[in-house]
This record gives C-alpha cells, sequence and structure tokens, in this order.
C-alpha cells in the first residue's frame, strides 16, 4: 500500500498503542494498536491533516460523524467503531475493530472475477450491511470493493463487513437522533450540495446532485456485482465526464454476454439494479439481496471448513434452480428499459476489475450534461419481494436478519 507515512504519537488518547502501517484510504490513515491495558488489538484510523484550520475542522466534523455513525449500526457487516479521541496536538482518531482478511478489491485484483454463487453469499451480506445502514436513515454513498471487507473467520467461512462511512449522508431524523444521543455537539449532517463519491460507482441521479437515498447504494451495488461477475465496469470512460455520460445513458453489455456461463436470471437482476429510474429498482436492499441469491445461488454448497464440508440436502439444488428459474420469470416479465437492450460500440471495451482511480467528488456543469434518458411507461414495474425460506441458508446469515 506503498512507504508508511510519518507516525502519530505512539500511544493515542493515552491507551492505544501503536504497532504498524496498515494502509490509507480517501480521508484517513490506519494503524494497527493495541489496548495498553487489556492487549486488544484496534484498527485506529486517524484523520489526515489537509488545507487551512476551516477546512481542516470540517473534515474533524465529517470524521466525528463516521465515528458516531458507525457506534449505532450494530450489524455483523458493518464495521465496529469502539472509540473517538483527539491527541493533544488535535489529531482526531477513532478506533475500530481489527479485520483480518482482505478487501473485495484485492481479491479481484488476485482472481478477476469471483463465482456466482459466492457473489451470492458476500454480495448478500454486503447488503444487509447496507440495509442495517438505510433502516438508520444512512445512505453510504461511496460503495465499492474497496468499501467492502472479507474477514476470515475461525471455521473457516468468510464474512462481509462494509467500511467507510466518512462521505455517508444522513437523513433529518437520523441526524436529529445522533444530537439527542451525544447532546447536540457539531453538526452530523453531510451537506446535500456535494458530490460524494467514486465515478464508476455513481447513480445517475447523483451524477446530477438529485435526491440521494437508498437507491442510490443500490445502484453501487449492482455495479460492484457486475464486476465480480464479469471481471470489468458496466460503465466506462477516458476520464471522469465521459464515464459520467456513460452511466447517465445507461447502457451496458448484460453480464451472460461477456461471461456466457453466467445465469440469464442475472440479467434480469441487472436491470433492474441497474435502471436508470430510482423509482424502478428494487424496493430495498433486503429485495435486492434477495432476488440476487434467487438468481446466482447463495454460496451454501461452496462454504466449507477444515472439519467439515457443508452437504445441502439432495432436494435443495433442484428447490433452488425452481427458485431461481421462478425469479428470472418474474423479473423477466417487468417491461425492461429500452437503454439495457442493446450497447453502442463504444461500451464493449474491457476495463479491469480494478480501474484506473478518477476524481471522487465531480460536478459536471449544466451545459455539460447529456439529457437524462426519457421514459414512456407511468407505472413502475412491480418488483416482488422474494425472500424464501426454501434455500439453503449459510451460517454465516444466522442470527442478525441484516
Amino acid at each position: 500500500m506503498g512507504s508508511s507515512p510519518s507516525p502519530p504519537p505512539s500511544i493515542l488518547g493515552g491507551r492505544y498503542v501503536l504497532e504498524g502501517w496498515v494502509g490509507a484510504g480517501a480521508s484517513g490513515e490506519v494503524w494497527l494498536a493495541r489496548h495498553r491495558v487489556l492487549g486488544s488489538r484496534v484498527a485506529i484510523k486517524v484523520l489526515k491533516p489537509r488545507g487551512g484550520d476551516d477546512k481542516q475542522e470540517w473534515f474533524r466534523r465529517r470524521f466525528l460523524t463516521e465515528a458516531r455513525i458507525l457506534a449505532q449500526l450494530e450489524s455483523r457487516h458493518v464495521v465496529r467503531v469502539f472509540d473517538f479521541g483527539t491527541t493533544d496536538d488535535g489529531l482526531a482518531y477513532l478506533a475500530m475493530e481489527y479485520l483480518d482478511g482482505e478487501t473485495l478489491a484485492a481479491r479481484l485484483r488476485r482472481r478477476g472475477k469471483l463465482p456466482p454463487a459466492i457473489i451470492g453469499l458476500l454480495l448478500g451480506q454486503a447488503a444487509r450491511g447496507l440495509a442495517k445502514a438505510h433502516a438508520a436513515g444512512v445512505v453510504h454513498r461511496d460503495f465499492k470493493p474497496d468499501n467492502v471487507m472479507l474477514v476470515t473467520e475461525d471455521d473457516g467461512g468468510t464474512v462481509a463487513k462494509v467500511l467507510d462511512f466518512g462521505g455517508a449522508r444522513l437523513s433529518r431524523e437520523s441526524a436529529a437522533r445522533i444530537r439527542l444521543l451525544v447532546g447536540g455537539d457539531g453538526d452530523v449532517a453531510a451537506s446535500s450540495a456535494l458530490v460524494a463519491g467514486t465515478p464508476y460507482y455513481m447513480a445517475p441521479e447523483q451524477t446530477r446532485r438529485g435526491v440521494i437515498d437508498a437507491a442510490t447504494d443500490q445502484w453501487a451495488f449492482g455495479v460492484v456485482v457486475y464486476q465480480c461477475a464479469t471481471g470489468v465496469l458496466p460503465f466506462t470512460g477516458a476520464g471522469t465526464p465521459e464515464v459520467i455520460e456513460a452511466i447517465r445513458r445507461g447502457y451496458f453489455v448484460p453480464p451472460s454476454k461477456r461471461v456466457p456461463s453466467l445465469p440469464a436470471a442475472l440479467d434480469a437482476w441487472m436491470r433492474v439494479a441497474l435502471h436508470p429510474d430510482p423509482e424502478k429498482r428494487f424496493g430495498n436492499m433486503l429485495a435486492c439481496a434477495d432476488a440476487l441469491v434467487l438468481a446466482v445461488g447463495d454460496g451454501a454448497a461452496s462454504r466449507t471448513t477444515p472439519a467439515r464440508s457443508v452437504r445441502p440436502p439432495a432436494a435443495a439444488p433442484l428447490v433452488v434452480t425452481g427458485l431461481a428459474l421462478l425469479a428470472s420469470a418474474l423479473i423477466a416479465l417487468q417491461p425492461a428499459p429500452h437503454v439495457h437492450e442493446s450497447a453502442p460500440e463504444r461500451t464493449s471495451t474491457l476495463v479491469p476489475a480494478a480501474p484506473a482511480p478518477l476524481d471522487p467528488v465531480v460536478s459536471l456543469p449544466p451545459d455539460r450534461a447529456p439529457a437524462p434518458p426519457s421514459f414512456h411507461n407511468p407505472d413502475p414495474p412491480v418488483i416482488p419481494r422474494m425472500r424464501s425460506t426454501s434455500v439453503v441458508v449459510p451460517a454465516s446469515y444466522r442470527g442478525d436478519p441484516y
């Protein structure tokens, strides 16, 4: 991850002893540390110094907001935060659970793409982390492979956890609830004027400063599923303006056209998750995740431990196959938007799973922004909520509905 920067004080807050540098993200540097008294390992995220005093104070408030958001999201599939503090010289930091594993981005760089059943398992878990955030009035706004950690558990299984809520958007109700809990200290609402996110994963409404809600995260989730399944991105361009234009036009090559072994049900799922109209996507992240599992499988048969193999009942494959066919038929009956059926030649260029970084914050002037595609169907399709109890559910899903 590059060379280590100048370290902060070796002991933070009088209780966290730094042991080594882990890496750096958009808003901070991450260090491995141990609690001075308890000896437990934690990850310390330290805010990067930047800009003048006013700008640094704004980032400090956003950093504190991230800590407060994570403290409220009690889910197995969201990274936990334990503490927040400031050093004597004003360096803000937060202490999080230390995660032993790799990011989804790192796994894609190693393997190129993932098997469909593994996508259903791991991204199904990440979707439950996003659903927990949405239920709390929090929109992530920057969901991408770099912000999904794949953690190896003691039994050999893998659990996905969503990271980095530094750019999250809070509803008014969520911001008010946090203010009430912490005594009204500071501004905890993200700026609605800021176009935040990574261009490749931005929803069309996100690029136009439109309404940002749970459907925005669902679009980014769909892009990540596409990338995991095919090894490439659905929307590409030579630079940020071209990527934004491709996203707004909405054309993409169906996954099964790129990888013929992928199920047709995934194409149907993708047409809904990546619909340019937010109102015509899945009703919520849980419905989105359930439909994905039905389309590609839940990975139960692939999840093994050193001691035993997880073997579903003999009838389970038939049940899953039948449910997947049913899901495909139900989704295929929805009026498919014309923007997804044929892709222009320019979208056929393959892009590596780890794209070149683009500007994290983009905004196009009105005269550069292409007109949004028109839709003639006034009634959005009814997306069935397919929560089946017949699919074999791996242990990673149990005990936490999110």
